[in-house]
């Protein structure tokens, strides 16, 4: 039975990978993925920053950590390469491997962050999408509300047609909610559609599951004004 040291240099190996995961879904809106799946996901991107931390001479703050450390296991390698050896040798420079452990934390939510946000950039997003045939938004209800804020659209639901101005959308998985301002009812009364404005109402706020149908109109049907006046153009 492991002891609690050694338990917990053996979790401290896979938190560059959970880092760099988390961070790429936070940037990339992921689907929510079952629990194994993502723990493989995890496991395979720690040893794989681990690789490229010790295989390659790049740059890292406290450089002589990194060589101390990786030079104390190759002696055990050499010696002895059991694995309970190496995390011994791993506990015993202490200072070492926690300024080693950092440096590589850091760099993968820097790598994580980068990489993050130039897979949203429209010229490499073209290029994947002519590869793979599939953008970076995690739905198509997510892309069509990325694509339309701050333009007109019309919320219909079991009772209301409703049209404004949609001001937020949603941005993680767990938000089941938009915005839309300056809002207007429709009715339709013999054959021609009406507005209903909604005194004293700036804002409605919509749960997902009660609307039935959304819909976007063209931009020219609001006038390319100050923000204020294209807010106010919804009714």
């Amino acid at each position: 039975m492991l002891d609690p040291i050694k338990l917990g240099t053996y979790i401290l190996f896979f938190i560059p990978g959970f880092i760099f995961v988390q961070t790429i879904e936070h940037h990339l809106l992921r689907e929510k993925k079952p629990q194994f799946e993502k723990t493989l996901e995890i496991i395979l991107w720690s040893a794989a920053i681990w690789t490229i931390s010790v295989i390659f001479p790049i740059w890292w703050p406290w450089h002589s950590a990194r060589g101390e450390l990786v030079n104390g296991i190759n002696a055990v390698i050499q010696n002895d390469p059991k694995l309970e050896n190496i995390f011994s040798k791993i506990i015993e420079l202490n200072r070492s491997s926690i300024r080693y452990f950092f440096t590589v934390c850091i760099w993968s939510f820097i790598i994580a962050n980068l990489l993050g946000w130039v897979r949203k950039e429209k010229y490499l997003d073209a290029i994947i999408k002519w590869i793979t045939g599939r953008d970076w938004y995690p739905s198509v209800a997510f892309r069509f509300y990325k694509e339309n804020l701050d333009k007109l659209i019309e919320v219909r639901t079991d009772k209301e047609r409703y049209i404004g101005i949609l001001y937020s959308a949603p941005d993680t998985q767990n938000d089941n909610y938009i915005i839309i301002t300056s809002p207007c009812i429709l009715k339709d009364v013999n054959g021609k559609t009406n507005k209903i404005p909604l005194e004293f109402v700036d804002s409605i706020v919509f749960r997902l599951d009660e609307i039935n149908i959304v819909r976007a109109y063209k931009e020219n049907l609001i006038p390319q004004k100050t923000d204020k006046i294209k807010r106010e153009e919804g009714c």
